[in-house]
């Protein structure tokens, strides 16, 4: 299915709805035991991926949405990762709850990039229900249900492609505001080519920012032009479930960072640890990439260099985990001069959103950086105007950024209505 999702409606709904029959009429006997005799309580989990819930709730009328997955007897779990097209493949998790416990299914759905939005929630719609079929049944409500076939032959066939996996994307853009004291200008593009399969992936990106500012103070005029661009390329061989090789190369340029022209590139190696079709749900690897660049300045560096030939490595852990009781990351990457090891940054990154109690959750951001490794800096001391513009990359020991979040919601558990009313009145 994952493979062959976007081609053919009738092809995907034919496969699933057999497996998901077939599901139906195996769960377990205590929820017949039960005899319910209700309608369908599912908790619709968007929180990972983009869906318009509004929408669901206007459609699937024959099902009770709550606000808590643990009074739900369904927990749809979504999920979403980029397609080799610029797309977005969709992961739907149909997890049963309480007397449905132990009942697992997913379905997957591919969309393109310029595919419309009403097209994709109508898709995700049809997966939804597809989904839904067994439990339905087990409520008492598979009566009222009938299965339409849309006939023709059920095999899929591999598409023809005339661009053969080709995909190229031009973004431009610019932007314009001010007031009496205070103008603002700046434009960016951004071009890229790219051919993803399963066994090889290969980019060419080039991106760029131009930004002028102008502000009056009272007794002078301040004026911050600054730009960066970066073009890079990559190579990437799939070796299996859990192994990747790659090359890249790069080339940069960075009033901020001081940089007039750094280029340069080197291979790298990843393990994942879980096989690379589990990565909507859970991932855990590690990757080591070695550089090596040359690169020029525009003014002097800390250590009195116009130009330098920069040796360096880093190594990388990830971890991901999207489940029911919420979602959790962490990155942890390590860099270091091959000729001096004393410069070196550590950097770790991480968050997680988990629902502790009924109607009770708490999220939490973090990304905290050691940094000992700034060979790049401009001498002198930097004026009040570069520090309170950030015209130039300062000189600092770490940097950090953090965030946490509590919520608590009570209630009913009942979550059906759609009223859009004067939804921008206040």
């Amino acid at each position: 299915m994952r493979r062959y999702a976007r081609f053919g409606t009738h092809v995907s709904v034919r496969l699933v709805v057999a497996a998901s029959l077939a599901f139906g009429f195996g769960l377990a006997s205590r929820a017949e035991a039960a005899n319910l005799e209700r309608r369908l309580r599912i908790f619709f989990d968007c929180a990972r991926a983009d869906c318009d819930l509004d929408f669901f709730r206007r459609e699937l009328t024959f099902v009770d949405f709550v606000r808590e997955p643990a009074v739900a007897d369904v927990h749809i779990l979504t999920a979403e990762q980029k397609t080799g097209s610029s797309g977005r493949q969709v992961t739907l998790a149909f997890i049963g709850m309480g007397i449905m416990s132990g009942n697992a299914s997913s379905l997957d759905q591919a969309f393109e990039s310029q595919t419309p939005e009403d097209e994709i929630r109508r898709k995700l719609l049809r997966l939804v229900r597809i989904g839904l079929a067994p439990y339905m049944a087990k409520v008492g409500s598979g009566a009222y249900f009938d299965v339409d076939y849309g006939g023709g032959d059920p095999r899929p066939t591999a598409p023809i492609d005339p661009w053969d996996s080709w995909v190229f994307r031009i973004h431009l853009e610019g932007q314009a505001e001010g007031e009496t004291r205070r103008h603002s200008r700046s434009a960016g593009t951004e071009l890229t080519a790219a051919r993803i399969t399963d066994d090889w992936k290969f980019a060419v990106e080039l991106d760029g920012e131009l930004h002028w500012n102008r502000y009056q103070l009272k007794d002078r005029t301040v004026v911050d032009n600054r730009y960066e661009y970066r073009s890079s390329t990559e190579l990437i061989r799939s070796l299996g479930d859990h192994w990747s090789l790659g090359a890249k190369g790069f080339v940069e340029s960075s009033t901020y960072d001081n940089r007039r022209l750094e280029y340069g590139g080197g291979p790298g190696v990843e393990y994942s640890v879980f096989p690379y079709a589990q990565s909507t749900h859970r991932l855990l690897g590690f990757a080591y990439v070695p550089e090596v660049s040359h690169a020029r300045y525009f003014e002097d560096t800390v250590y009195f260099k116009r130009q330098d030939l920069i040796v360096r490595h880093s190594l990388q852990g990830f971890l991901a985990f999207v489940q029911p009781w919420g979602d959790a990351f962490l990155r942890v990457e390590g860099k270091a001069h091959v000729r001096d090891h004393r410069k070196h940054s550590v950097e770790v990154e991480g968050g997680f959103s988990i629902r502790l109690t009924r109607g009770l959750s708490v999220t939490f951001d973090v990304q905290v950086e050691r940094t000992k490794d700034q060979i790049n800096l401009a001498r002198g001391d930097a004026t009040d105007e570069e520090v309170l513009l950030r015209q130039r990359e300062l000189g600092t020991d770490y940097q950090y950024e953090t965030e946490i979040g509590l919520r608590y919601t009570f209630g009913s558990i009942y979550n059906n209505v759609v009223n859009p009313r004067l939804k921008h009145f206040n």
